[in-house]
């Protein structure tokens, strides 16, 4: 190339990086002065990223990624985003997260058994035999595509991954573990043959610079001398059993490990030890290789560890991963027997014990406690609350009050934020009987209620109407959280005042609301969006019965229903397909909510933002409101109104579970269901409608 043209790509590539660098620094200051609103899946914070991961793909040789950059890049899936100069991640973003409750990390699993930490590089595994390599999912010359299965261990604790080629059947299970009090995540891996010939096999666990985003750059590789894997000073990746051969490259050399794995240099492989190597362009990648020839019907396995610590490898050397895997059991078994048991039916059409392996991967997820403020958390926590575990709601709120300023004003994200979370703490108290934790928060929760009640509603709601917000769904949230707040503070000194500042936004809303399809302001048509306005009805401030209500059920059924569920960002959205059964199911007893749901969660229980038939998830893989809006559902097979306990048909059984009149069991005997309560007060009103 002459050096004139070589000088004019350079100094393009310069202007290049310059307007990525400044288009970053302009989103970082816009997003300091307004509410976060997704432009991309994960924020503006992905705009350079989808940048980088359009040149890296069309710059780098063809190699296994994980699962959603995979489709994107296959033009015979409806998936498929063509070369645009940015490659954001907007489909197939199906995920499931593992880890411990609490604040801690967590890891992200995809359905071609890619896991990674949170936002840490990617690690993956590939397997070969004479006849040719495999991973668990796409391979980039096409062959053999998706995986077999993806489903929950028995226990919920982990996540499992199928695939069987050609005779081997490789099986991956991925599940948390406390190591020396942290947390780090076990990859076993067990090869078995299923033909009358032995194989050899290569079986390699690799850490590569990618990210369920897309590519995540590893400007540092390195390997310890006690057999960890760190990127970029970070721990990645450490072995059960060292290697018996170690590799590593740099995607922009075109020394990727994975030619050397589909070609012939494994024959150049060195034994694992040290290892430092580094690249300016992020491409470095690298891992351990193990040998072995499975007999027939024989098998063999190896296990690694996601995420470790320092002394990770001495403390493994000490144990085995089955023993590992009972006692993670163990404590799952433990962590959810804190709750309180509950016993579903299932819907005609789907297989037994769906619905209760349904809620059980909801109380996993609600309970890695990573979302806490805004209408995420505020719902999670009733949830929570609701399915018995009480110390750990109580706890998540104490902490957001805890945030409540001076003046009552609360730092969150949205301007429903505050009242969402007033709502929250007073549907706690009504379900939990908790008067201990009622009196510490009195507090900051009545300066709260009053900074609610004296300032006027600005548009929200922006994750679902976009950058304009809706000022209606603000009143809607600040009648509820107030209402559902003067409530339980009864003997408070401004009960009444808090009474009538909910009952007056509450009339507004109401004169708002008419007999046409609702829509989410008056500005706006109806959409998928107007399932908003249903959470008017779903927190009781209007109806079941308003004029507006069924038409409004009727056009979103008619009109705007994509997939399953409700059409809103691409697809059928869980939240909105949620608060549209919950609405439904109160103007039509006979309804079964939950049946409409299940077909939006991934096989390991896991609810996107949306699901769109053809491209899969968008938005998060793993939703936290999605889950806490599906557990409210099942839930609210239980009626409460003034004086009346009424179970509807769907919970088979239940031991201890909370209502606002005390705890309550449901017992079945027979075609015959019935409850018996231990009340607080007065007893309610028992009817079973069967």
């Amino acid at each position: 190339m002459p050096p004139s043209i070589r000088r004019l790509f350079r100094t393009l590539g310069g202007l290049e990086v310059d307007q990525a660098a400044s288009c970053a620094r302009a989103l970082t200051a816009m997003m300091g002065q307004m509410p976060a609103v997704e432009l991309l899946p994960g924020g503006p914070a992905q705009v350079t990223r989808a940048r980088l991961t359009a040149r890296a793909l069309a710059a780098w040789a063809p190699a296994p990624w994980p699962h959603a950059l995979m489709r994107q890049q296959d033009p015979s899936d409806p998936a498929f985003l063509p070369a645009l100069g940015m490659h954001p991640v907007l489909a197939a973003r199906d995920t499931t997260l593992l880890g411990m409750p609490g604040e801690g990390p967590k890891a992200w699993i995809d359905p071609d058994g890619w896991a990674g930490v949170d936002g840490g590089p990617a690690v993956g595994l590939w397997f070969s035999d004479v006849d040719g390599p495999w991973t668990l999912g796409r391979s980039p010359d096409g062959n053999a595509s998706s995986v077999t299965e993806q489903t929950r261990t028995d226990s919920r604790v982990g996540v499992r991954t199928t695939r069987t080629v050609r005779g081997i059947s490789c099986v991956v299970v991925h599940w948390p573990v406390l190591i020396d009090g942290r947390v780090a995540w076990m990859i076993n891996i067990r090869m078995t043959s299923q033909v009358e010939i032995a194989r050899q096999m290569r079986i390699a666990v690799q850490v590569r610079p990618a990210t369920v985003e897309g590519v995540r750059p590893i400007f540092r590789l390195q390997r310890s001398a006690d057999g960890i894997w760190m990127a970029d000073g970070a721990a990645v990746l450490a072995f059960g059993q060292p290697g018996d051969a170690m590799v590593t490259g740099r995607l922009a050399n075109q020394t990727d490990p994975w030619q050397d794995f589909i070609g012939d240099g494994h024959s150049r492989w060195s034994r694992p030890g040290r290892v430092d190597i580094r690249c300016a362009i992020g491409s470095c990648a690298g891992g351990e290789v193990w040998r072995t020839t499975i007999e027939p019907g024989g098998s063999v396995s190896r296990f690694a560890i996601l995420g470790p610590s320092r002394g990770v490898p001495v403390a493994v050397a000490r144990t085995t991963a089955a023993s590992l895997f009972t006692s993670a059991n163990a404590d799952r078994r433990g962590l959810l027997a804190s709750g309180c048991a509950v016993r579903f039916a299932d819907p005609s059409d789907v297989a037994p014990g769906t619905v209760d392996t349904q809620l059980d991967a909801v109380r996993v997820r609600l309970l890695l406690g990573r979302e806490r403020e805004g209408l995420v958390g505020g719902v999670a926590a009733v949830c929570l609350a609701r399915f018995g575990f009480i110390r750990r709601a109580g706890d998540r709120l104490a902490t957001e009050l805890a945030r409540v300023r001076r003046d009552g004003s609360y730092p969150g994200g949205e301007p429903e934020d505050a009242a969402v979370l007033a709502w929250a703490a007073g549907q706690y108290v009504m379900w939990s009987g908790d008067q201990a934790w009622l009196g510490e928060q009195q507090p900051p929760w009545s300066r709260l209620l009053n900074h609610i009640a004296s300032t006027e509603a600005t548009p929200g709601g922006r994750a679902l109407y976009g950058m304009g917000g809706s000022r209606r769904w603000t009143r809607v949230w600040q009648a509820g959280g107030l209402l559902a707040s003067a409530w339980v503070l009864r003997g408070h000194e401004r009960h009444s005042e808090w009474t009538l500042a909910g009952g007056r936004i509450r009339e507004v809303i109401r004169h708002e609301l008419t007999g046409d399809p609702w829509s989410g302001n008056d500005q706006r048509s109806p959409d998928g969006a107007s399932t908003a306005a249903l959470v008017a009805v779903w927190l009781g401030l209007v109806s079941p019965n308003h004029p507006g209500v069924q038409p409004t059920l009727d056009y979103l059924r008619n009109r705007v229903w994509h997939g399953g569920g409700v059409l809103l960002q691409g697809g059928a959205h869980t939240a909105a397909t949620c608060i549209y059964a919950a609405v439904r199911s109160l103007v039509e007893p006979t309804y079964d909510p939950l049946a409409a749901l299940l077909g939006l969660a991934s096989p390991t229980g896991a609810f996107p933002t949306a699901r769109h038939p053809a491209r899969g998830a968008l938005g998060d893989g793993d939703d936290a409101l999605g889950a806490a809006l599906f557990g409210m559902l099942a839930l609210d097979r239980l009626q409460v109104s003034s004086g009346r306990l009424q179970l509807l048909p769907g919970i088979v059984e239940a031991e201890n579970l909370p209502t606002p009149f005390g705890r309550v069991d449901v017992e079945t005997m027979g075609e015959e269901r019935r409850m018996v309560g231990r009340w607080r007060g007065k007893a309610p009103r028992l009817e079973v409608c069967d």
